[in-house]
């Protein structure tokens, strides 16, 4: 089998029309909870700076301060409003990494097949069966780490205009920023495959470890490390979204 990347690099709007149509009525609901939340922290806002200037200082609220609050929360507000196409952006722009490597580094591709070498007998049928379900499991993770990646995209797009407001409130910042990161990491999985691909179609390419087995005439070894090719390839996989969390401190 073998992972196509370029897969992964498809717009919400391209990978399944239907459901981004959904996804974009979600987003244009929650708007209303959302401007009700922009307006909250607004009034609370306006309250501790009456409390601190008016009541403490007896002054009134000062121009400057004025203006700084008012772009403020409108500058959220567009945020929240165009929190869609923003997002779809952003992962145009996070994409555009795949593309470039793509450019950059011609590679085979990210693709795993059992080898069984010359292996007879009812060993054969055991190998072969191993083979068989490993590489099973690597096709079905690799269609997952697909489908789970948009499902999550979509499902941030969705409820954006709730998360968004929280950038006006200090103590709620570090909701929206964690927002920003998640969907961000789930982006960068594209791009965290791109290289892995040519960091693994590199090391595998010559098939060092099976001609070295193979020379020495160790056909059981032969089956069994292709085997543990198609572990590490499971496993590589399968950590690149963690990695990206991590690195995103997310």
């Amino acid at each position: 089998m073998k992972l196509d990347v370029s897969e992964l690099t498809k717009s919400l709007a391209t990978y399944n029309p239907v459901v981004n149509q959904s996804i974009l009525a979600i987003n244009k609901a929650l708007l209303v909870l959302g401007n009700i939340l922009l307006a909250i922290f607004l009034l609370l806002e306006m309250m501790k700076w009456y409390e601190l200037v008016g009541g403490t200082l007896g002054k009134k609220l000062p121009m400057k301060l004025w203006l700084e609050i008012g772009f403020k929360y409108l500058a959220c507000w567009l945020l929240m409003q165009y929190s869609a196409p923003i997002l779809d952006g952003l992962m145009w722009l996070l994409d555009s990494g795949v593309y470039l490597i793509s450019k950059a580094v011609k590679a085979e591709g990210y693709s795993y097949t059992f080898e069984l070498g010359t292996v007879g007998g009812p060993a054969k049928i055991i190998l072969n069966l191993i083979g068989g379900m490993v590489s099973l499991v690597a096709n079905v993770i690799s269609k997952l780490i697909s489908f789970l990646r948009y499902m999550e995209l979509y499902f941030l797009k969705g409820i954006a205009p709730v998360l968004v407001p929280s950038l006006v409130n200090e103590m709620l910042r570090p909701i929206a920023i964690t927002f920003l990161k998640y969907f961000s990491s789930y982006v960068l999985i594209a791009l965290g495959l791109a290289v892995i691909s040519v960091i693994y179609a590199a090391l595998f390419s010559t098939n060092f470890l099976l001609a070295f087995v193979e020379s020495r005439g160790i056909p059981y070894v032969t089956a069994l490390l292709s085997i543990l090719q198609g572990i590490i390839y499971i496993m590589t996989i399968v950590r690149v979204g963690r990695r990206m969390r991590h690195l995103l401190g997310v």
